[in-house]
């Protein structure tokens, strides 16, 4: 192993490590942000719940699969798929509610 494929096999380690924790601590993040809800807008609580609760259990799903994959294209495509279609799922609520 020269140090090329030495340095590139240990950034895939590095990456594969981040990219389990940082969507399981940002679902922990995100789900302690429903306390805001209920002091900012009581009436919405239960609905913006529910949006954590649904967005959080995909982020801990998309953590949990990165760790079991090892083949670098999956891992990048089991992130980016249900990121951007999160983003485009926002993106439809967003315009719906500027459009009322």
């Amino acid at each position: 192993m020269d140090k090329k494929e030495y340095i590139e096999s240990h950034l895939d380690e590095l990456f594969q490590v981040w990219l389990y924790k940082i969507p399981v601590w940002g679902a922990l993040l995100f789900m302690f942000f429903s306390v805001l809800d209920y002091v900012s807008t009581p009436e919405n609580f239960m609905l913006f719940f529910y949006f954590r609760v649904c967005i959080s259990t995909i982020l801990v799903i998309i953590g949990l699969s990165v760790r079991k994959f090892t083949d670098r294209r999956l891992r990048n495509l089991l992130v980016y798929f249900p990121t951007s279609y999160i983003n485009q799922q926002a993106k439809k609520e967003n315009a719906a509610k500027t459009r009322d």
